[in-house]
């Protein structure tokens, strides 16, 4: 997909929610709460982000 698009040098790490952020009482409401903390891992399968270099743009 990068190549396609003419993206360069993607970079990507991997998010994972920390569940003992979250209160038990949010678990069932659908509700995120703002105390909801992420750790970035290696592993790309839960969610991930990124960044790439366009082609020709100039930085």
């Amino acid at each position: 997909m990068c190549a396609q698009n003419q993206l360069l040098n993607p970079e990507f790490i991997g998010l994972k929610p920390i569940f003992s952020t979250i209160p038990f009482r949010n678990y069932f409401t659908g509700i995120v709460p703002r105390s909801l903390r992420f750790k970035l891992v290696k592993n790309l399968n839960l969610s991930y982000m990124g960044f790439v270099t366009k082609k020709g743009f100039a930085v």
